[in-house]
């Protein structure tokens, strides 16, 4: 019979694992242009992933759990839990300093602009230009392609 120890230690990888695999699940979801059929699915995967990376990761899972969970509500349309995610990702970016990747950061500035657009916040475009200015920061060219995707995605309510 195992220990105890190792009985956590098992608890930790199943987290770690659902915490990657609803994720990846969530991002796959909006990569495809999310609409009513999967709001649902992409609400439970992404706040899935958000409550295992708050149970066993470090601040950086915890900065991209956030950003998982603005960009989702974002891309569905519901305000107040947009701005409150992405308002806890910028926080925590802030938070990590130059523990975060260039992309990290990107990804928490355009989280924060697209919430703030899709609460129709008069500062949106200029956060989106911030956020846009700080893609311009990610020196990785997948990283980057991967931010520029996201920034020219999905709902931007009214901006252009």
């Amino acid at each position: 019979m195992g220990s105890d120890e190792d009985a956590g230690s098992d608890i930790q990888r199943a987290a770690r694992w659902f915490a990657v695999e609803n994720n990846n699940q969530a991002w796959e979801l909006i990569d495809s242009n999310p609409n009513y059929l999967h709001a649902g699915e992409l609400l439970s995967r992404a706040y899935a992933s958000h409550r295992h990376w708050f149970e066993v990761g470090g601040p950086l899972e915890k900065q991209r759990a956030e950003h998982l969970v603005a960009t989702a509500v974002s891309f569905l349309g519901i305000v107040s839990l947009s701005v409150h995610h992405a308002d806890a990702c910028i926080k925590l970016s802030d938070a990590n300093g130059d523990a975060q990747t260039a992309f990290d950061r990107a990804a928490a500035l355009e989280c924060l602009a697209r919430s703030h657009a899709c609460a129709e916040l008069a500062d949106a475009a200029n956060r989106r230009e911030t956020a846009r200015q700080a893609g311009e920061l990610i020196e990785d060219a997948e990283e980057r392609a991967v931010f520029e995707r996201l920034l020219n995605s999905g709902p931007w309510f009214g901006l252009d």
